[in-house]
């Protein structure tokens, strides 16, 4: 299964999905947890964050979803610190899976069930 991965070092879970620039790409892979690359990309988000889930401080901005969106479609399941709810319903409807966690990318379970999606590593 390819994963993407938000993270600002490459080493944890630590970004938010409309933050981040960059994405490790990962191929989980019965018990083992193969990086493929690192990907980067121009933040989703632009607006300040005054409350994470106030739109009228961030609106969704389709093109920029639709260039993040282009550098990750191959991947199954993308895990994150914090995503907001109309990412994540895109995300979803397009046949994705969000996977909301902080920590170590070594404790990301190889075998996530994919129907939990708030599993947090530390």
């Amino acid at each position: 299964m390819k994963v993407a991965i938000c993270s600002s070092n490459g080493i944890s879970v630590n970004m938010h999905f409309g933050k981040t620039s960059t994405f490790y790409i990962y191929d989980f892979r019965g018990e083992e947890r193969i990086f493929l690359e690192k990907r980067e990309v121009r933040p989703f988000s632009q607006g300040k964050f005054f409350y994470l889930d106030d739109a009228r401080f961030h609106p969704f901005n389709k093109d920029h979803f639709a260039q993040v969106y282009a550098t990750i479609c191959d991947c199954e399941l993308i895990c994150t610190s914090c995503i907001g709810h109309t990412p994540k319903r895109k995300l979803s409807e397009k046949g994705h899976k969000i996977h909301e966690c902080k920590g170590p990318i070594t404790n990301i379970p190889t075998h996530i069930h994919l129907a939990k999606f708030n599993y947090y590593l530390s």
